[in-house]
């Protein structure tokens, strides 16, 4: 349900009562705001913290791509040299010690660009997904404390307006600030709604990615020794 139907139906409840009965709700409003205040910065805190992993992802696979690339053309010239030591020196070279090197360091490589593709194909995926699945809640979770803030805000109103309840009897009442509330609650459930569905959109696609990673293997780390 919208969070403007949850406080209109709530400002309804408020016209059945009067005044002195608003008063006394206060103090449970006010409970709720501070428990939703609460929930959002918990959300927050959890946002920040998976943001943190996505930085130390980016930097990771930076460096990553950087080792790769730097022992890729190292070897390669390592391998340039063995050619012209077996090329020069054929009887008395020991090639079969070059060769045990050069498959050792072949190995090293795959095994980089191997954690490189695994890196960029699930790990940052997984990572980008979780992110987003908080920031979906954070949205809603924001939604929630406004529609609290805006039903505080009501209750106080009418308690202030017992004077006029001895005069006309059931009273309602909503002010500018609520209607500011109502609408920016409402404009964080369309945020909500729009974050939830870009993270099923996104979860949809790692979903295929893996599928094909899984049926054809690794496809990105091949393409780190052309950088």
């Amino acid at each position: 349900m919208r969070v403007e139907l949850e406080l209109l139906n709530a400002l309804q409840c408020l016209e059945d009562e009067n005044p002195a009965s608003a008063k006394e709700q206060e103090s449970c409003a006010l409970a709720d705001l501070q428990a939703k205040i609460s929930a959002r910065e918990q959300i927050e805190a959890q946002e920040a913290a998976l943001q943190q992993v996505e930085i130390g992802d980016k930097e990771a696979v930076a460096a990553l791509r950087e080792q790769i690339t730097a022992m890729t053309s190292a070897v390669r010239e390592k391998r340039q040299r063995c050619y012209e030591e077996i090329r020069n020196t054929p009887e008395t070279c020991d090639v079969r010690s070059l060769a045990q090197e050069l498959r050792t360091d072949d190995d090293v490589i795959a095994l980089m660009m191997s954690s490189y593709a695994e890196a960029i194909e699930v790990v940052v995926d997984q990572h980008r997904l979780e992110t987003m699945e908080v920031q979906a809640t954070l949205y809603r979770a924001r939604a929630n404390e406004i529609s609290a803030a805006a039903t505080l805000g009501q209750l106080q109103t009418l308690a202030t307006l017992g004077p006029a309840s001895r005069l006309e009897g059931r009273i309602a009442f909503i002010g500018a600030r609520t209607q500011e509330l109502l609408a920016a609650a409402t404009e964080q459930d369309r945020l909500a709604d729009a974050a939830a569905s870009a993270y099923q959109a996104t979860r949809a696609a790692v979903e295929a990615k893996l599928r094909a990673r899984d049926s054809h293997g690794p496809i990105t780390g091949v393409t780190v020794t052309r950088h």
